[in-house]
C-alpha cells in the first residue's frame, strides 16, 4: 500500500505507515540538497543497522516525514533484537548507538532500543507513541518494511 497523501499540516496522515526504504526515499528524498542530504544519511544508518544482524525494525519520524523543502534531520529509532549490545556490533556500526555521536557525525537523531526494554509495552504500543509531536498533536510515522 503506497504511503498516504500529506495533511493540510504538511504531515503524513496519523498512523504507523509501512513503506520499503525506496519507496521513502523516493516521496521524501529528492527535491531539495538537504533532501537528498537526509536520504543518504538515511541510507548510510540503513545499511550500518542492517551489517549488525540484529535490526528488528526501523522506525522513521520527525521533519524528514513531512513537506519541508529542508528538514532539520533524519529522525529514527532502532528496534534491535533481544539481547542485542552495541559493544558486540562490528566497530563501523557502534556510532549508531551513541546518540550524541550519531548526531555529531551522521547528522541524525537516533534512538534505539532493544524489545526487552519496553517495560509494560509491546512493540506496537512504543512505536504508536512517537507519533506524539511537540505541540501534542499526532503525526503519521514511517515503519520501513524489510
Amino acid at each position: 500500500m503506497p504511503l498516504p497523501e500529506m495533511t493540510a499540516r504538511g504531515e503524513l496522515p496519523p498512523g504507523v505507515h509501512h513503506a520499503s526504504l525506496d519507496e521513502v526515499a523516493e516521496r521524501f528524498g529528492g527535491e531539495s540538497a538537504e533532501r537528498r542530504r537526509c536520504t543518504a544519511t538515511l541510507r548510510k544508518i540503513y545499511d550500518l543497522a542492517t551489517t549488525t544482524g540484529q535490526l528488528d525494525r526501523l522506525v522513521l519520524f520527525g521533519s524528514y516525514l513531512t513537506d519541508k523543502p529542508s528538514p532539520n534531520d533524519v529522525d529514527l529509532i532502532l528496534i534491535m533484537t533481544p539481547g542485542f549490545e552495541p559493544e558486540d556490533a562490528p566497530e563501523g556500526c557502534r556510532i549508531l548507538f551513541d546518540p550524541a555521536r550519531a548526531q555529531a557525525e551522521v547528522g541524525a537523531s537516533v534512538f534505539w532500543i532493544t524489545e526487552v526494554n519496553i517495560i509494560g509495552m509491546t512493540p506496537s504500543e512504543f512505536i504508536w507513541g512517537w507519533q506524539l509531536t511537540r505541540e501534542n498533536t499526532l503525526r503519521g510515522i514511517v515503519e520501513i518494511a524489510r
